[in-house]
């Protein structure tokens, strides 16, 4: 029984490993001409351009690096509240 449990387990962690990490892609890999039209498309109101740099402004005096904004994600967000607005 304890050699029929010690098998039962191998064959458990090795199915849970083949099968555990998928090769799809995840979809946050955009082609360059995407990011570019993104880039041009994508605008920053004063009060966000602020609430960034006051962000960025305290992470410097943390000793962090800046954040700056991802257009992908900007974009993406003002489509979906102007869609429900």
């Amino acid at each position: 029984m304890k050699n029929f449990t010690l098998k039962f387990l191998t064959l458990i962690v090795i199915i849970f490993s083949i099968f555990s990490c998928s090769k799809d892609p995840d979809g946050i890999y955009f082609k360059e001409e995407t990011l570019v039209a993104l880039k041009n498309s994508v605008t920053y109101s004063e009060i966000e351009s602020d609430i960034l740099n006051l962000i960025n402004k305290h992470r410097n005096s943390l000793g962090l690096n800046p954040v700056s904004p991802l257009d992908i994600i900007s974009s993406g967000s003002s489509n979906h509240t102007y869609l429900y607005d």
